[in-house]
């Protein structure tokens, strides 16, 4: 039991320390980078629409699974918004528009690859 106790602490540790190395901070993401999302992310057609409601009516979604690729970056209240290109799961567009970065927040981000 003694033995025990202090390689699971060392396990947990390791574990911690892997898992920490993979989280991606979603407010400094890069121009050029690719990630695939782990939940329906909103595809917002513009970041400071004259119109919300109807910029709303006309948002998309990427499908958990699904991709983009930044291509700009605006700021709003301090916060970026990616400017994107999107595909599903099928590697189909989706289209181009704007990822608010809360929205990535608390997502397993994961590279993209082609």
């Amino acid at each position: 039991m003694k033995k025990t106790i202090p390689l699971l602490i060392i396990t947990i540790l390791s574990l911690s320390s892997i898992w920490a190395g993979e989280i991606l901070d979603v407010q400094n993401l890069k121009i050029g980078s690719a990630y695939v999302v782990s939940r329906r992310t909103p595809l917002m057609p513009e970041v400071n629409p004259s119109d919300p409601l109807s910029a709303a009516e006309k948002m998309k979604n990427i499908p958990a699974g699904g991709a983009f690729k930044i291509s700009g970056i605006e700021m709003k209240n301090g916060n970026p918004w990616y400017k994107v290109a999107a595909i599903g799961v099928d590697n189909k567009p989706i289209g181009q528009g704007y990822i608010n970065s809360g929205a990535l927040l608390g997502q397993d981000l994961k590279s993209f690859k082609n």
